[in-house]
């Protein structure tokens, strides 16, 4: 399509043809994505592929959210005054995933392939990763 632009002080000349394509649809998920203990017992290293589709539509950067597989639904304190939990999984819409890493997949060589390190995690927590 071409543009012209009308105000009080007259009329442009049209524009430049201009094409528009069709968006482009979502990537493909990442693949291959692995865990792995980082020395210390609160940190893990999260590495994965980058989809072979892209589907038109370029990955530059990843979001790596976590949160507690877990959460306190009731706690009672015990004769001896301990604190007892009992825990179950959120429901639905209960969620707070945490954005722990904005991973830029540019600057990441070919062979290393994107990663992230997850730090100061509580020892004895289940955790939930999205990538």
């Amino acid at each position: 399509f071409r543009l012209k632009a009308l105000n009080t002080v007259g009329t442009s000349d049209f524009s430049g043809a201009v094409t528009v394509e069709a968006p482009a649809e979502a990537p493909l998920p990442p693949q291959r994505v692995t865990a792995q203990e980082k020395g210390k017992s609160k940190e893990v290293v999260l590495k994965w592929q980058v989809p072979h589709e892209d589907n038109g539509s370029a990955v530059t950067s990843y979001k790596v959210y976590t949160r507690d597989l877990y959460v306190p639904r009731t706690s009672t304190t015990s004769e001896e005054g301990r604190v007892q939990q009992d825990l179950s999984a959120p429901a639905m819409g209960e969620e707070k995933w945490e954005c722990a890493h904005d991973v830029n997949s540019l600057h990441f060589p070919a062979a290393v392939g994107p990663q992230a390190t997850l730090a100061e995690l509580t020892p004895g927590t289940e955790y939930m990763v999205r990538v």
